[in-house]
């Protein structure tokens, strides 16, 4: 597993053009990286493993299950890092990066 240092080096990416569903519920994405995810939240508290889907709003049916686990919690913020890394999975992060990228200039 990657260290706290080192995730920190990672440059994350704002969630524009995709969003997390966690048990139903819609949750925007504040940044992302292969490593780890920010989302708005008022629910979850530090320590929950938590199943969720990255899902791209502009195509609903084009999603990525994932396990995160809560590291810290921040008012209405929750920063979270991946317990289920997998080349394929970093994959769709780095693609999904790439087109904001392509989307936002």
């Amino acid at each position: 597993m990657h260290g706290s240092a080192e995730r920190r080096k990672l440059k994350r990416y704002p969630g524009e053009v995709a969003f997390l569903v966690i048990e139903g519920q819609a949750y925007a994405i504040i940044d992302i990286s292969p490593l780890a995810v920010t989302f708005e939240t008022e629910t979850h508290k530090g320590g929950d493993q938590i199943r969720m889907r990255i899902v791209s709003a502009l195509d609903e049916t084009d999603f990525k299950e994932a396990t995160c686990r809560i590291i810290r919690v921040q008012e209405t913020r929750a920063a979270g890092v991946f317990l289920d890394q997998t080349p394929e999975f970093e994959k769709y992060i780095i693609d999904y990066i790439q087109h904001h990228f392509e989307k936002c200039g």
